[in-house]
Formats: C-alpha cells, sequence, structure tokens
C-alpha cells in the first residue's frame, strides 16, 4: 500500500462518510456538471462506495499523518484530506 513520511492510504469506511460528503461538497461546480446537483448526502455516498465494491473497485482515503511533540511525547494526528475511489 501507498505510504509516505506524511500521507498514508486506508480504506474509506462507515465513519469516513460524513467527511467524504463534505469533500464532494466543497465543490458544487463539480457536482452540478457531473451529477447535476449541488450537494450529495452521506447515503449516497454510502451507496457509491457500495456500488464501487460491487463492480471490483476499493475505495481509499488519503491521510495526512502530522508528527507534533508535546513536552516529552511525540504524537501523530490523522486527518483525512480526500477520497480516490
Amino acid at each position: 500500500m501507498f505510504a509516505s513520511d506524511n500521507f498514508y492510504l486506508e480504506r474509506a469506511q462507515q465513519q469516513d462518510l460524513q467527511e467524504i460528503a463534505a469533500v464532494y461538497n466543497s465543490n458544487p461546480a463539480f457536482l452540478i456538471t457531473h451529477l447535476g446537483c449541488r450537494r450529495i448526502s452521506e447515503e449516497w455516498v454510502a451507496a457509491e462506495l457500495a456500488d464501487m465494491k460491487e463492480a471490483g473497485f476499493d475505495s481509499y482515503i488519503i491521510v495526512e499523518q502530522i508528527n507534533m511533540v508535546w513536552g516529552d511525547k511525540q504524537l501523530v494526528a490523522t486527518r483525512m484530506i480526500k477520497q480516490l475511489t
């Protein structure tokens, strides 16, 4: 699986649906052009991921890994930044 010092891929899961929908909804011009709507729901994302899986594709998210030092402890924070299908 792909990974670098700052990013890695992770399979999209149920808990990612809200953030995946937010990524889609951040670009209404794309949605209007490609889907004919201005917003999509978490349910739409779930159905899309299920359709893709049924067609033999796995859906992934790109996760940003941020290393932080706090006192004598090193923390690793992650944040999803975009969906890959």
